[in-house]
């Protein structure tokens, strides 16, 4: 997971493990790398869920650490009152400038210490 890691050019395990998950879409380093770049990048607008998900990523410009999946999820709703399919899908798009990934329960562990940097 580490050199996975660091030929995506990163060096932390849990991005070599992000890099795993991906392997159902994508099968060559260059896709999976595409990917991930775009966890890192900057996400302006979500073309259907525009306004969730600006709510979104301004609640996560602020938001505290949180470990488990299921208490970000209920402190993005609580200080969003999105919920249902709205929140996950404008989520997915906050945190991996895409509308389809792998579960959010599987990537979220590995990109909790980046959420700010992803949010930017």
């Amino acid at each position: 997971e580490m050199r996975l890691s660091k030929i995506l050019g990163f060096a932390d395990t849990d991005i070599g493990k992000l890099g795993k998950l991906y392997l159902e879409e994508e099968n060559t380093i260059k896709g999976i790398k595409s990917k991930i770049n775009t966890i890192f990048s900057p996400k302006t607008s979500s073309e259907d869920l525009n306004d969730e998900f600006l709510q979104i990523k301004e609640c996560l410009k602020d938001a505290p650490y949180i470990e488990k999946f299921e208490d970000f999820k209920s402190y993005i709703e609580e200080k969003t009152g999105l919920n249902g399919s709205s929140l996950i899908e404008s989520l997915r798009f906050a945190l991996t400038g895409a509308k389809t990934s792998p579960d959010l329960t599987d990537i979220y562990p590995l990109i909790k210490n980046y959420i700010r940097e992803i949010v930017k």
